[in-house]
C-alpha cells in the first residue's frame, strides 16, 4: 500500500501581500488566520495544471468540522495525491483509533462522519445524524428478529454440544441475513463516501472487499472492515487536522 509521496508535506506557506502573490509562483489562497491583505503563498509543488486551477482549499472541508491542527498546505497535498495517508494494516500509528475501530466502530463512524461531513451513498446523502438513526433501527431490527424467534426460513450451518452433551443446531433466518446484507451496505457506503469525497483513487471491488466480514463455518470472522475503518479515520484526521 503507497503512502503519499513525503515532498508534498515539506513545503512551507508564507504570508506575502496579495498585490505579490502571482498563480505562477505557487498556489495561493486567503489566509485562515484572518490578515487583511494578504494571502498564504506556497512555493512550487509538482501538481499537474495550472495552480489556481489545482489548490481551491474547499473540496472534503466544507461541511465538515475542521481541529485545531488544520494545515491548509497538508490538506491540499492529501487531496491532490489520490490516495490514503497510510497503509490499511498501519494500526500502530494511532493505537487509539485502531482500538475504537476493533471494539467501538459505530462510535468512529459517527465520529468520522461528524468531521468529515456529508458524503454520497447510493440513495443521496448520509450525514452522521441520519447514518446513526440508519445503523438505530437496523440493530433493533435485529434485536426483534432475535426475540420473536426468526422471520422467513431458516438454515441450519453447525452444531454445538450443550451442557449435557447434546447437540444444539445453530441457524440463521431469512431476516437476519436481510438485516446484516443491510449493515454491510451502511458500512460499504460511508467507507465509499469518504473516499470519493476526499478523492482517494481506490476501485469499488477493493473498497467492497475492505468493508465486508466473512464468517467461517466455525464461527470465525476474518474481517478488514476494522482496518478499513481504522484507515479512514486517520486519513480524515490529518486532512481536517485533528
Amino acid at each position: 500500500f503507497k503512502t503519499a509521496p513525503a515532498e508534498l508535506f515539506a513545503a512551507k506557506p508564507q504570508l506575502v501581500p496579495a498585490a505579490k502573490c502571482s498563480p505562477m509562483a505557487g498556489c495561493c489562497c486567503t489566509s485562515p488566520h484572518g490578515d487583511a491583505g494578504y494571502e498564504m503563498q506556497m512555493p512550487h509543488m509538482p501538481f499537474v495544471g495550472h495552480a489556481t486551477q489545482v489548490f481551491t482549499g474547499t473540496i472534503g472541508m466544507s461541511d465538515g468540522e475542521i481541529g485545531p491542527n488544520f494545515n491548509m498546505i497538508t490538506h491540499s497535498a492529501l487531496l491532490h495525491s489520490g490516495q490514503w495517508s497510510d497503509g490499511l494494516f498501519d494500526l500502530c500509528s494511532d493505537w487509539k483509533t485502531t482500538l475504537c475501530a476493533f471494539f467501538c466502530t459505530p462510535f468512529l463512524t459517527y465520529s468520522m462522519l461528524r468531521k468529515s461531513g456529508t458524503v454520497k451513498f447510493a440513495f443521496g446523502d448520509l450525514d452522521k445524524t441520519k447514518w446513526l438513526g440508519i445503523f438505530l433501527l437496523l440493530v433493533l431490527a435485529m434485536v426483534a428478529v432475535y426475540y420473536v424467534g426468526g422471520v422467513g426460513p431458516s438454515y441450519t450451518y453447525m452444531n454445538v454440544p450443550d451442557a449435557n452433551g447434546r447437540s444444539v443446531p445453530i441457524s440463521i433466518c431469512l431476516g437476519t441475513v436481510v438485516i446484516l446484507l443491510l449493515l454491510w451496505l451502511l458500512s460499504f457506503s460511508v467507507l465509499k463516501g469518504i473516499r470519493d469525497k476526499f478523492l482517494v483513487v481506490e476501485a469499488d471491488w477493493w473498497t467492497c472487499l475492505k468493508s465486508c466480514c466473512f464468517v467461517a463455518p466455525n464461527v470465525v470472522g476474518v474481517s478488514c472492515m476494522p482496518c478499513a475503518y481504522a484507515q479512514a479515520s486517520r486519513h480524515v484526521d490529518r486532512l481536517q487536522g485533528w
